[in-house]
């Protein structure tokens, strides 16, 4: 309803009393009219009957003579004396006397309703218009006399008699019809306004409480459902009071939180619009925080990489993590995070992005790449150095004093895993220059061709230790793959497999595609891996049991390559263990990398 069509709750009542006032009295005048009009006339035909019953007698005596003249003298006389008209007729309808009219110049009165409920034998009575004397008239015949000789008397009045007292009584019922009516308006008004004066002070109350000022209660009226309502309202504003106070509460805590992360935090809606962002995100992206409400990610970071990251986590069920380089005004690096938003419906209604500037941290890590190349490099040489020297004294003295040959053997051992840890150190390095994919050459290779060469360089230890080396892979399974590479770290999984294996059991290597990925498990039956340990044993040097591993000539190297080499490839690698039962390493690998040229 429009402000225009609105009305005042006084002006849609009080016309409704005074409408309901007016038909009341309006109707009671209408009945008390027609009851006043129907009791008259019911007195006037009984008075006629009366005069009609007093006046047979005084006619019965000339109606005998048949003195018509005489009897035509009397009714005149009689009619004027009572001011009524009489008329005598015979059965037959004929006039013979009346006393407003001469009897030869009246039709025959047969025809007439009264005359023939009187020649019936009983009382007659009618309220027509007359046309003999132009004028409407009640009229009441009887028989007369039967010295009267069979004839019929009829006495009647003109009803404008009535008329006149109804015409009395209706002035006065208006009279009371109006001293009534305004009556009825001045209590209705009254009344009315008792009504609505609650509803205007709740409507103020009302109008207060949108407004934000919840600490003045209304006043409570007297009527009860005024009083339940107005008890409500106040219960409606003092619990919103309370939530109001706890949002903005957590509010203010959800900004400090938000104000002192060191993270840049961006909240955009599901049009890519700015909700709100942190001091990190403003110092990092520019953005100034009052001008930024409202605005797109497109009107202010003119970054696409970070914009379809942004489109990407609207579209995404779950977090996804990113790096993005910003270009302006400086090269930034960042990793970006981005989950969806949920209303408590559970439907999306934006995103949260957390942006991480990683710059200095991969200016750092190159660094250590860079020295941990280089010492490598540098180190490779002495120790093959040292391997050389040891490996001639051995060979070229076969009379050195047992104490001196087991020194040498030492030697020859320790340089020996120095020689290991460096070349798993180089391969490191390699494979994480540029997160070793923009050297990766992928190829479509035969998986078993790949998993067959990786079984026979550990066949040999597996021999030694009395473990069969099983594969299950389909002789068909292509896959796009860097076929060296992947061998490289299937050695190391069958190799730690054979390791930790005992005397006749099983080392087995499946492959099978699995919905658009190319899946390898190494399967053992060793001595399992702690639950504690499970989440870091892709660490460099990490060891599960580092007795053990030495003594089995591990570098704790072996499987942070292994999760290098997944990663290049655009995969993951993953281990469920549990101890006494065994370890299950798996390969995922995509089918759907793009094929180096």
């Amino acid at each position: 309803m429009t402000a225009l069509a609105q009305k005042r709750f006084i002006w849609q009542v009080f016309p409704a009393f005074l409408l309901i006032t007016l038909l009341s009295l309006v109707l009671v005048s209408f009945f008390l009219t027609r009851t006043v009009e129907k009791l008259h006339l019911a007195q006037t035909e009984r008075d006629l009957h009366a005069r009609a019953r007093l006046l047979a007698p005084l006619t019965t005596q000339f109606a005998a003579e048949g003195d018509h003249a005489a009897l035509q003298a009397r009714c005149i006389e009689l009619g004027k004396d009572s001011a009524t008209r009489i008329t005598l007729l015979e059965k037959s309808g004929r006039v013979v006397a009346d006393s407003d009219e001469s009897p030869s110049q009246m039709n025959n009165h047969a025809d007439r309703p009264e005359i023939q409920r009187a020649l019936a034998g009983e009382t007659g009575h009618s309220l027509r218009f007359s046309q003999t004397v132009d004028k409407r008239m009640m009229y009441v015949a009887l028989p007369a006399s039967d010295a009267s000789r069979g004839l019929i008397i009829r006495a009647a009045i003109p009803i404008t008699t009535v008329g006149d007292v109804l015409r009395t009584v209706n002035s006065q019922m208006v009279f009371v019809v109006l001293i009534v009516t305004l009556l009825a308006a001045g209590l209705s008004w009254i009344v009315s306004r008792r009504v609505v004066r609650p509803l205007a002070e709740l409507k103020v109350g009302a109008e207060r409480f949108a407004r934000g000022d919840l600490e003045h209660p209304l006043p409570v009226p007297e009527s009860e459902e005024f009083a339940s309502l107005t008890d409500a309202l106040n219960q409606m504003a003092h619990q919103l009071a309370g939530h109001i106070q706890a949002v903005e509460q957590q509010r203010y805590e959800q900004e400090a939180v938000l104000s002192s992360m060191i993270e840049s935090v961006v909240a955009i809606d599901a049009d890519l619009r700015i909700i709100t962002v942190n001091n990190a995100a403003s110092a990092l992206l520019g953005l100034s925080l009052s001008d930024i409400k409202g605005q797109t990610l497109l009107e202010t970071v003119h970054s696409k990489p970070l914009l379809e990251f942004a489109r990407c986590a609207l579209s995404s069920e779950s977090m996804i993590e990113q790096e993005i380089q910003l270009e302006a005004p400086s090269p930034i690096l960042l990793r970006a995070q981005g989950t969806v938003l949920h209303d408590s419906n559970g439907h999306s209604m934006g995103a949260v992005i957390v942006l991480e500037n990683i710059t200095r941290l991969r200016q750092l890590e190159e660094v250590r790449q860079d020295f941990v190349a280089n010492v490598s490099h540098e180190l490779k040489t002495p120790i093959t150095s040292i391997k050389g020297f040891v490996e001639t004294l051995l060979d070229d003295r076969s009379d050195w004093p047992d104490d001196t040959r087991h020194f040498l053997g030492i030697i020859e051992k320790q340089a020996n895993r120095l020689d290991a840890i460096i070349d798993d150190l180089l391969t490191l390095s390699r494979l994480e220059q540029g997160n070793g994919r923009a050297t990766l050459k992928l190829g479509e290779s035969a998986v078993i061709q790949t998993i067959e060469a990786a079984a026979e360089l550990c066949q040999h230890r597996a021999d030694s230790r009395g473990v069969d080396i099983l594969i299950e892979c389909p002789v068909d399974l292509v896959a796009p793959i860097n076929a060296p590479l992947l061998e490289q770290g299937l050695v190391n999984l069958i190799d730690n497999a054979v390791k930790y294996s005992d005397e006749m059991q099983h080392v087995v290597v499946r492959a099978y595609d699995d919905d658009d990925a190319l899946v390898i498990d190494v399967i053992d039956e060793g001595s399992g891996i702690p639950a504690a340990d499970v989440d870091r044993i892709f660490e460099r040097f990490y060891r599960v049991d580092r007795a053990r591993s030495r003594d089995l000539g591990g570098t704790g190297l072996g499987l942070s390559i292994v999760k290098h080499i997944a990663q290049v490839h655009g995969g993951t690698v993953s281990v469920a263990s549990a101890p006494g039962k065994g370890s299950t390493f798996t390969f995922r690998l995509p089918l759907s990398h793009q094929v180096a040229p």
